[in-house]
């Protein structure tokens, strides 16, 4: 029995790029999944730094209660921008993972 070393060679090369590839489809989508939830972070601190102003600055319980609702949107919009953010990217990576394995089997 004789072994091609030149097909080892090969196979062992394709088996290092497909490694290489799943490897930085998954660092490119940890770096995203990092920036989005950095920027979700920041956003909270400062929103959080304003509403904690805005409570203080309140003088009587109407102030309080026009305070409490206009605070209620907005975050329930950033939540869903978050959602929506958190569903692409995990939908993108899914694909490329995909894509990789399509190649692999082909």
């Amino acid at each position: 029995m004789s072994i091609n070393l030149e097909q080892f060679s090969a196979s062992n090369k394709a088996t290092v790029d497909s490694l290489l590839a799943v490897a930085n489809t998954a660092l490119a989508t940890a770096e995203r999944l990092a920036a989005l939830n950095l920027g979700a972070a920041r956003t909270a601190l400062e929103d959080s730094a304003s509403a904690t102003k805005a409570v203080l600055a309140v003088k009587n319980p109407n102030d309080a209660a026009a305070l409490q609702s206009s605070l209620v949107q907005p975050a329930a919009e950033k939540v869903a921008d978050y959602s929506r953010a958190l569903f692409e990217i995990s939908s993108d990576s899914q694909q490329q993972f995909a894509k990789l394995l399509e190649a692999q089997f082909a």
